[in-house]
């Protein structure tokens, strides 16, 4: 990838980190707040991203415009055994399911940062 066309750089990486955290096309348009045409053909290469487009991707991806133009194959991401579990037990699930239960767990987290009341 170190002599690619950056074009084909960022196209790989934004495709890369989205499979990575398991999002369509479709969530990641969501996130970003661009349409999804916009994001396929970010992602084969036939539109080239604007740098607020780049800036909305990388935040919608969790990370920086820089990393969505670093040439070196990025570090593989060590998932933690718990988080693997959970994938294990919902990547043969259809999509609803998928994304009811990332409803539930964002919930939960929700619940998990709510500082509770103190009890007299």
């Amino acid at each position: 990838m170190a002599d690619a066309p950056l074009k084909k750089v960022v196209s790989a990486r934004i495709k890369a980190l989205r499979l990575e955290q398991g999002l369509t096309q479709e969530k990641l348009c969501e996130r970003a707040e661009i349409s999804v045409d916009a994001v396929n053909r970010i992602e084969t290469g036939t539109r080239v991203p604007t740098i607020d487009t780049l800036e909305k991707v990388a935040a919608a991806l969790g990370t920086s415009v820089t990393d969505l133009l670093h040439r070196a194959p990025p570090k593989p991401a060590k998932t933690p055994a718990p988080v693997r579990r959970l994938l294990a037990l919902v990547e043969n699930e259809s999509a609803a399911v998928q994304e009811t239960i990332e409803e539930i767990v964002r919930a939960a987290l929700r619940l998990t940062k709510t500082p509770r009341p103190k009890r007299r």
